[in-house]
C-alpha cells in the first residue's frame, strides 16, 4: 500500500470511527450497496470497538479478512478487540500482522508496544518505542513513554538520558523537572533530586516545584524558608491545596495554632478538594495534638469539623470523621446527629449505619438500636442489619427473639452456606435454652446442607461429650474440625477432651500440646482439660502446674474444683 493510500484509509476510518462511536450500543450491521466491500466492514468493526462490542468487532473483521486477507486495518481492529476480551496473545498476533502489512503506521506499532508492556514484555515494548522514536522524532508522548518504560525496568540512567533529549527537543518545563526529581529519587539520589529542583526553580517559576522544595525544607526544620516558598507558590497558584496544607503545617508543627486555624480554613472551604482528603487530614491533626492544646483550642477544632460538614453535607467520609471527632470531644448530641444523618443518607451502607449502631450501643440504648436495625433491614433487605438486631437481642438474653431473627435470616438466605450458618445458630440458641433435642436436630439439618460447616461440627460434638453420649460419633465430627482448622485451640480442646473421655489420653496429650502453641494458655477451661489428661497419664506435677495456671486465669470462677485438684485430689 502506498503512503497516499494509507493516509486516505486512515482518514476514512477515523471519520467512520467518529460517526459510529455515537451509535447505539445495539447498532446492527448496515447493508451497503456492495456487500463485498471489505473497507466498509472494517469501518463497522471500528465502530464496534468504539462501542465496546468486541465480539461483534471480531466477527466483522474476520468477514473483511475473508474478502481481503491483507487488510491491515481489519487485523488492527480485530487485534484491539481480542486484547480487550483478555485474549492478548491472539490480539498481539493480529497487531503484529497489521504492522507487518503497513510498517509506517504509527498507531499499529504504538498499540503493539502498549500490549507488550501490559503483558510484562517490557524489553520488546522498549525496542518498538525506540524504533518509533527514530521514525517519529517530534512525538513528545513517545519520549515520556520511554521514560516510563526504562524507569519500570530500573534503568534510571537511560530514563534520564531520554529526559535530557526531551528538554533539548522541547525545552524544560514543570513536568520534566518533576519527572527528573522522581527518577533521581527512585535511584536513591535524593540530594541530587532536590538540587535539580533548586536549579530549575532558579530559572523558572512553578508552584508545584516550589511546594515540593518547601516540603523538603519543612522536613529539614527550615520553617522560615519553607513558609516563604509555600507563600510564593500560592502567589503563582492561589488556592493550591498542597501549598495551603504545607503552610498550615509550618504553623502546626511549630505549635503556632493561632496562625494554623486561619491558614488551614481555605483548604477546608474549597469544595473542589476531596472531602476524604480533608477528613483524613483533620483526623491526623487531632490524633497528634497534645491533650492540653486540644482543650485550649477546642472551639477552633470544633469549627474545623463543622466547616468540613458544611462544605460537604452529604459526604459519608466527612460525616463519619466529624461524628467520631464530636463523640471523642464529648459532644454526644452533635455526634448522634451526624451519625444518624450518615446512616439515613446511605441506607444500604452497613459501615455508615455501623457508627450510629456503635453510638447507640455505647449508651446501652438497646431498644432504639434494635428498632433502627430492623427499620434498616425492612427498608433495604441487607442481612447485616437483621444480624445487628439479633446481636442486640442476644446481648439482652432475649433468646426468643434471637431464635426469631435467626429463622428470618435462614429463610432469606440465598445460598446453602448462609442457610447452614443460621440454622446452626438456631441450634446454639436451643442449647442455651436447654433444649438439646431440638439443638441436635438443627445441627443435623445444617450439616446436611454443608457437611464441613466447622462451628456446627464442633458444637454438636462438644455438647454430646458434655452428656457423655455417642462419643464415637462426637470423635468423628471433632476430628474433622481439626482436619479443616488444625490450629484452632477451641476445636483442638473439643477433640482432645473427647479422646480423654474415651480413655485415649496418650492420643489426647499431643492434641492439647498443639493447642497450647495457638492461644490455649489463655483459657482456664482448656488448661484444666489438659491438666486432667496429664493427671490421667500419671504426670501429677505437670498437671498441678497447669491447674495453677487455670486458676490464675479463671477470674469468673468458670472452672469448678480447681483448689481440690491443686491440693492433689482428683
Amino acid at each position: 500500500m502506498t503512503d497516499l493510500k494509507a493516509t486516505a484509509r486512515t482518514a476514512i476510518l477515523a471519520l467512520a470511527l467518529l460517526f459510529t462511536a455515537g451509535l447505539s450500543l445495539f447498532a446492527q450491521e448496515k447493508p451497503f450497496p456492495n456487500q463485498a466491500d471489505a473497507e466498509n466492514l472494517v469501518a463497522q468493526a471500528a465502530g464496534m470497538v468504539a462501542n465496546r462490542q468486541y465480539d461483534e468487532a471480531v466477527r466483522l473483521a474476520d468477514k473483511a479478512l475473508k474478502m481481503d486477507a491483507d487488510n491491515d486495518a481489519a487485523h488492527y481492529y480485530k487485534g484491539i478487540a481480542l486484547v480487550m476480551t483478555d485474549n492478548s496473545e491472539a490480539g498481539l498476533q493480529e497487531l503484529e500482522k497489521a504492522a507487518e502489512l503497513d510498517g509506517g503506521n504509527f498507531w499499529y506499532r504504538s498499540r503493539m508496544a502498549r500490549v507488550l508492556e501490559m503483558r510484562g514484555e517490557t524489553g520488546k515494548a522498549i525496542e518498538i518505542c525506540e524504533k518509533l522514536l527514530e521514525d517519529f522524532p517530534k512525538k513528545s508522548d513517545l519520549y515520556f513513554g520511554l521514560v516510563d518504560l526504562y524507569s519500570n525496568t530500573g534503568d534510571y540512567a537511560k530514563a534520564l538520558d531520554v529526559l535530557d533529549k526531551i528538554e533539548l527537543e522541547f525545552g524544560k518545563n514543570e513536568n520534566t523537572a518533576m519527572a527528573r526529581f522522581d527518577l533521581l529519587g527512585r535511584d536513591d539520589r535524593r540530594e541530587e533530586a532536590y538540587e535539580s529542583l533548586e536549579k530549575f526553580n532558579s530559572e523558572f517559576s512553578s508552584a508545584r516545584v516550589l511546594t515540593t522544595l518547601a516540603d523538603f525544607k519543612l522536613s529539614s526544620a527550615d520553617d522560615s524558608t519553607a513558609l516563604a516558598m509555600y507563600e510564593e507558590a500560592l502567589e503563582l497558584e492561589p488556592g493550591l491545596p498542597v501549598a495551603l496544607l504545607g503552610k498550615a503545617e509550618v504553623y502546626r508543627m511549630g505549635n503556632r495554632y493561632r496562625e494554623f486555624f486561619p491558614a488551614v480554613m481555605p483548604f477546608l472551604e474549597d469544595e473542589e478538594n476531596s472531602p476524604k482528603w480533608k477528613a483524613d487530614y483533620l483526623n491526623a491533626v487531632t490524633g497528634r495534638m497534645d491533650p492540653r492544646l486540644f482543650r485550649l483550642y477546642k472551639p477552633q477544632m470544633d469549627s474545623l469539623f463543622n466547616s468540613l460538614v458544611k462544605v460537604h453535607p452529604s459526604d459519608s467520609s466527612a460525616l463519619t470523621a466529624a461524628g467520631i471527632y464530636f463523640y471523642n470531644a464529648e459532644n454526644g448530641a452533635r455526634a448522634e446527629e451526624l451519625f444518624r444523618k450518615n446512616a439515613e443518607l446511605f441506607p444500604e451502607s452497613a459501615s455508615a449505619s455501623g457508627y450510629y449502631f456503635q453510638f447507640l450501643a455505647s449508651g446501652e440504648r438497646w431498644d432504639e438500636l434494635e428498632a433502627f436495625a430492623m427499620e434498616k433491614w425492612k427498608a433495604t433487605g441487607v442481612p447485616s442489619f437483621l444480624e445487628t438486631a439479633m446481636s442486640v437481642a442476644y446481648t439482652r438474653k432475649d433468646y426468643g427473639r434471637v431464635m426469631e431473627y435467626n429463622r428470618m435470616l435462614a429463610e432469606e438466605a440465598s445460598d446453602n452456606e448462609s442457610k447452614c450458618r443460621w440454622i446452626a445458630n438456631i441450634g446454639d440458641v436451643y442449647h442455651e435454652l436447654g433444649d438439646l433435642r431440638n439443638a441436635y436436630k438443627c445441627y443435623k439439618k445444617a450439616l446436611k446442607l454443608n457437611p464441613d460447616y466447622v462451628p456446627a461440627l464442633n458444637n454438636y460434638a462438644y455438647f454430646l461429650s458434655c452428656e457423655g453420649k455417642s462419643l464415637k460419633k462426637a470423635e468423628t465430627m471433632s476430628r474433622r474440625t481439626v482436619e479443616l482448622e488444625p490450629d484452632n485451640p477451641t476445636y483442638l480442646d473439643t477433640f482432645g477432651w473427647i479422646l480423654h473421655l474415651q480413655g485415649k489420653n496418650a492420643e489426647a496429650k499431643p492434641v492439647f500440646k498443639h493447642a497450647m502453641l495457638y492461644g490455649a494458655k489463655d483459657s482456664a477451661v482448656i488448661l484444666d482439660h489438659y491438666a486432667d489428661v496429664l493427671y490421667a497419664l500419671g504426670e501429677k506435677d505437670l498437671a498441678i502446674h497447669y491447674w495453677r495456671q487455670a486458676k490464675a486465669r479463671d477470674a469468673e470462677g468458670e472452672v469448678k474444683g480447681l483448689d481440690e485438684k491443686i491440693a492433689g485430689g482428683k
